[in-house]
């Protein structure tokens, strides 16, 4: 019984600090146009899965010019954002031949040049709460 309470104030103590190095995304997306559709957030870790492979995603209705949509418990750490306004809902970026045809972003707002930018142009250093701004490319 003794080594039973151990193990669990143990186990305690470890998601306790595991919470300590995590924290709260909120990423809010503006220049939505019309208010339809649904949008769709994708968390990059590394310049090997970007734009591929998302380690997290979130997505909603959209209800409101400013859509909010929160990543929580996210580990700290360097991170890329992405986000699709997915107009027609079919959940995917629709393009005509290689252009996008439904509203796009990247966190810190960078565009690429005859394509997407990279990983460095668009991770942020994630290390507390934070509340980031991305504006879509209409």
């Amino acid at each position: 019984m003794k080594n039973l309470l151990m193990m669990i104030l143990l186990l305690a103590g470890i998601e306790s600090q595991a919470g300590e190095n995590q924290g709260r995304l909120v990423v809010k997306v503006t220049n939505l146009g019309d208010l339809k559709g649904q949008v769709m957030v994708g968390l990059f870790d590394k310049e090997d899965n970007f734009l591929k492979e998302p380690i997290k995603g979130v997505s909603a209705k959209v209800t409101a010019e400013g859509q909010e949509l929160v990543f929580e418990n996210l580990p700290y750490g360097e991170y890329a954002v992405s986000v699709i306004h997915d107009e027609n809902e079919n959940g995917e970026l629709d393009t005509f031949l290689v252009i996008p045809t439904e509203p796009y972003g990247f966190s810190n707002n960078v565009m690429g040049k005859f394509g997407p930018p990279s990983f460095e142009q668009t991770k942020i250093s994630f290390k507390n709460d934070t509340s980031i701004e991305i504006k879509l490319n209409r």
